[in-house]
């Protein structure tokens, strides 16, 4: 990636959201139960149904808030296998023996290569210090895209009533749940 600030860049944003996905969806996860709990705890106060029951575990329903979309990937992969050679020459087994690290990357390069993960593979590459080609206009265009992707997933998720709710204050909260019962007119 030193030959390209532009795919550096992207790369490093791509990370960044990555880490911050599984942050808010670890954070969602939390907030939900802690949210089903308080909610249950006010209908049963003021004897009042909010919401629907669900069929489902509550547990299912962060699950799915989790699932990741796939990446957009590249039409041409040329590019993607002539990194994965490169990362397979440092990192494969055979090369480095009992390197734990070097073979757990070398299995990593293995899916990245197998799903046509674009962004995995620089990554790696990056992390092993290799030149990588040039990237074209459409490399560049699906790496954008992945991001978006990404940032649209975070989101969906920040605008959760159980995100908006675990991440308010005390005040904030005190006024949710008086619009709450207001709509039941218990205020």
């Amino acid at each position: 990636m030193k030959n390209n600030k532009t795919i550096k860049r992207l790369s490093l944003k791509y990370k960044y959201l990555t880490l911050e996905l599984q942050e808010v969806q670890e954070e969602f996860s939390m907030f939900q139960r802690q949210f089903n709990e308080y909610i249950t705890t006010l209908e049963q106060t003021h004897q009042i149904q909010i919401f629907a029951r669900q069929t489902t575990d509550p547990e299912k329903s962060c699950k799915k808030m989790k699932k990741v979309e796939k990446p957009v990937k590249p039409d041409d992969n040329t590019t993607l296998k002539g990194m994965y050679k490169q990362v397979a020459q440092k990192t494969h087994p055979d090369k480095t023996g009992d390197d734990i690290e070097k073979s757990a990357m070398f299995r990593q390069a293995k899916r990245a290569m197998d799903s046509n993960d674009l962004m995995g593979m620089l990554n790696l590459c990056d992390d092993l210090n290799l030149e990588t080609p040039k990237l074209t206009k459409e490399h560049q265009n699906t790496i954008e895209s992945n991001i978006k992707r990404i940032e649209d997933q975070i989101r969906s998720i920040k605008v959760q009533d159980a995100y908006v709710w675990g991440v308010a204050d005390a005040p904030v909260r005190e006024k949710m749940e008086q619009a709450v019962l207001s709509k039941f007119n218990l205020t």
